[in-house]
């Protein structure tokens, strides 16, 4: 279990003190592996499950429709998020995809596991809605992040967000997170480098 010392941690920070429940909820996750640069697919996770990023650089991406174009980032994963997965049989038709940019841990539970769960422990019911409340406050942050914000401010918010990670981001994948050309995210780092 020392490799779920992350996943504990952040357990007992959303729903401190009932350790024994927090075991119960590591227990039905599954250990999983991602090599840099797969996607995410059904044939890792066969089932609608709630993931756990341990370690890595998880991506999550819309599909661009033309294959010259690289595909949009939509979110950066970092390790001790949480993550919503809903495999579809036929991922080239799905028109988003989660990417690893790094080598990634991940801890994996069925939907219906943790949700036959919470209703038999009330601690695993809690964490269930702070990890789906967690969601959607960090969607509606990055709504604002990205549309509310002239490019050199969500440079320096997604600095701030992704911290260390920033700078193990490939250029490609920094910029179309920032919706900019890696043409204008050169000019910033420019810009920027200037300033000091």
């Amino acid at each position: 279990m020392e490799r779920k010392s992350l996943f504990l941690q952040v357990c007992n920070e959303l729903t401190p003190g009932d350790q024994a429940c927090h075991q119960a909820i590591a227990d039905i996750f599954q250990y999983k592996v991602l090599g840099k640069g797969k996607p995410l697919t059904i044939q890792e996770i066969p089932y609608r499950s709630i993931c756990f990023l341990d370690s890595g650089i998880l991506s999550y991406q819309r599909k661009s429709k033309n294959r010259r174009q690289r595909h949009q980032s939509l979110h950066i994963y970092l390790p001790g998020e949480f993550i919503s997965f809903q495999p579809t049989a036929e991922t080239t038709l799905h028109p988003h995809c989660f990417s690893a940019i790094s080598h990634c841990e991940l801890w994996a539970a069925s939907e219906e596991r943790f949700r036959h769960l919470s209703s038999i422990h009330p601690v695993a019911n809690i964490l269930r809605e702070k990890i789906y409340d967690q969601w959607q406050q960090k969607h509606l942050d990055r709504i604002a992040l990205l549309t509310t914000n002239p490019s050199i401010k969500r440079y320096h918010l997604a600095k701030t967000v992704l911290g260390n990670q920033f700078y193990q981001l490939p250029k490609e994948i920094l910029a179309s997170y920032l919706h900019i050309s890696r043409k204008h995210l050169a000019r910033l780092n420019r810009q920027l480098l200037k300033g000091k």
